[in-house]
C-alpha cells in the first residue's frame, strides 16, 4: 500500500457500490475487502484486528479495519467505522475514534474515520460527527456526553481531514459514506473511555 490516502480514496466509492447489508459489521467488511485488493503483496487487510496502544486500560484494543505486514504485522492503516441512523447516538463512536489516533502517534500509522449516514444528515450537534467537516478537534468535547469507565491516554488534539465520499443505496433509502484522515495533533490528555461498541 503506497499511498494510504489515495487507496483509501479510491476504496470508498467501490466498498460502497459492494455493500450488501445494513450496519457496522456489513460496513466493515466491505471495507476490509476492498482495502484488501488494493494492499499489495506484502500486506492484508484485516477486519476486527487489534492494536497496542501506549496507555490504554487493556494490553490489545479492537480496531475496525487494520491493513498490516504479513510478515512484520505492524499496522500501517487503522480505521474507525461508524453507522449512524438518523437520530442515533454517536458516542460508540468514541473509542475507535481515539483507538485511530492513538493508533497513528503510537505505530505511525494512517487513521481514518469512515462513517455511513443517511443522506442529509447533519451533525446535530454530535462533535464526532462534525469530526467528518474535518478541522482541528479538543478531544475532551468529544467525551462530554460519553460515559467513560477505563482510563486512557489519547492525544490531546485532533485534525481531521476529508479524504472521500461516495453514495450508498441502503433499503431504498439514500446514504452517503464518509472518509476522514485523523491526525493526532499536539498533546495528551488522560481521559475516561467509553465501553467499546461491538
Amino acid at each position: 500500500m503506497l499511498d494510504p490516502d489515495q487507496n483509501v480514496r479510491q476504496a470508498v466509492p467501490e466498498a460502497a457500490a459492494r455493500m450488501t447489508g445494513r450496519g457496522r459489521a456489513a460496513l466493515r467488511e466491505a471495507l476490509a475487502a476492498v482495502l484488501g485488493k488494493r494492499a499489495g503483496l506484502m500486506s492484508i487487510a484485516v477486519p476486527g484486528d487489534v492494536v497496542r496502544l501506549r496507555g490504554w486500560p487493556e494490553p490489545v484494543e479492537p480496531v475496525d479495519v487494520a491493513v498490516r505486514g504479513r510478515l512484520a504485522g505492524r499496522q500501517s492503516v487503522v480505521m474507525a467505522v461508524g453507522w449512524c441512523e438518523a437520530g442515533a447516538d454517536t458516542d460508540a463512536l468514541v473509542r475507535p475514534v481515539l483507538a485511530a489516533a492513538s493508533a497513528a502517534r503510537d505505530l505511525g500509522a494512517y487513521a481514518y474515520l469512515a462513517v455511513a449516514a443517511p443522506e442529509g444528515l447533519d451533525s446535530g450537534g454530535s462533535a464526532l460527527l462534525a469530526l467528518l467537516d474535518g478541522g482541528e478537534w479538543a478531544t475532551l468535547p468529544l467525551l462530554v456526553d460519553a460515559v467513560g469507565t477505563q482510563e486512557a491516554l489519547v492525544p490531546g488534539r485532533l485534525k481531521t481531514a476529508p479524504i472521500a465520499e461516495a453514495p450508498l443505496r441502503i433499503g431504498g433509502e439514500a446514504w452517503r459514506l464518509r472518509v476522514v484522515a485523523i491526525e493526532p495533533d499536539g498533546g495528551e490528555v488522560a481521559v475516561a473511555l467509553p465501553v467499546g461498541a461491538a
